[in-house]
């Protein structure tokens, strides 16, 4: 019995029907299900202290330098706990609220998906791309501090597909 990443079959294969004395050596290779329970989609954090549910909105638009949140109906007063996942991460919402998050920030959500949330954390919604630019920035940040001899070029181009009016 031998347990190995499946990234790696190819290479235990080989390495098997390299070494064996048979010729045709019998195998069976069975592929493990496991999630590994720190691994997936989006993160989890927690502030120092608690905040209003409208303050801690406002910093989220500043953060993500947006004019338009959309955000899930709340009885919440405070934001304690949170979780992000950039692009469409709407679908997270129970596991988010598995995690006690008071929030959880996305990109984008269906219409619908604001209904399921009651009760459960705050749908809050930046747009798709705005919670996807900033983890180019974020990833160059990182990428500079680790190594700082390596040089990172970020894109200056303007792809996010939708625009929106401004109207008063």
């Amino acid at each position: 019995s031998l347990t190995f990443p499946a990234y790696l079959q190819r290479q235990v294969e080989k390495a098997l029907l390299t070494s064996h004395p048979y010729e045709t050596p019998a195998y069976s290779i069975t592929r493990l299900q496991n999630v590994h329970p720190r691994i997936g989609a989006g993160v989890i954090g927690e502030l120092p202290e608690a905040e209003s549910v409208e303050s801690f909105l406002r910093r989220v638009a500043d953060y993500f330098k947006t004019d338009q949140l959309r955000y899930s109906v709340t009885e919440k007063t405070a934001i304690k706990r949170g979780a992000i996942c950039g692009g469409a991460g709407a679908f997270l919402w129970k596991q988010a609220k598995r995690t006690g998050a008071d929030i959880l920030i996305t990109g984008e959500a269906k219409y619908n998906d604001y209904f399921d949330c009651e009760g459960a954390p705050i749908l809050c919604t930046v747009g798709h791309y705005e919670s996807e630019c900033i983890a180019a920035q974020l990833f160059a940040q990182i990428i500079s501090d680790k190594m700082p001899n390596f040089a990172v070029y970020q894109s200056e181009l303007d792809s996010n597909p939708i625009k929106a009016l401004q109207h008063p």
